[in-house]
């Protein structure tokens, strides 16, 4: 595998994972689901928002395969479907001190 500096469609596709993890909302999402799925009602309760900004902030993060549905219907939940995203969120946790 080529490294990222010496491939335009890796380096391309990580700037999309950044962008998608530019949104204050959408960065908290991921790091909760880093730590166990979660349903919709579930972040939005622990997030505060509401559940209609959490299902609008999931749509890139899934498009992307970043996460991805978990469970059965009606009793959906999501989770981190990239697992590179564990150490990224470990990352961003230090760099936000």
């Amino acid at each position: 595998m080529r490294p990222l500096r010496e491939d335009a469609a890796k380096a391309a596709r990580a700037t999309r994972v950044v962008k998608a993890l530019a949104h204050p909302d959408r960065l908290r999402i991921v790091a909760m689901l880093c730590e166990q799925d979660a349903t919709i009602p579930d972040l939005a309760a622990r997030l505060r928002l509401a559940p209609s900004t959490v299902a609008r902030q999931l749509v890139p993060l899934l498009r992307l395969g970043l996460v991805a549905p978990a469970g059965a219907p009606g009793a959906l939940a999501y989770r981190v479907a990239e697992p590179t995203l564990h150490g990224l969120v470990a990352c961003m946790e230090e760099c936000g001190r």
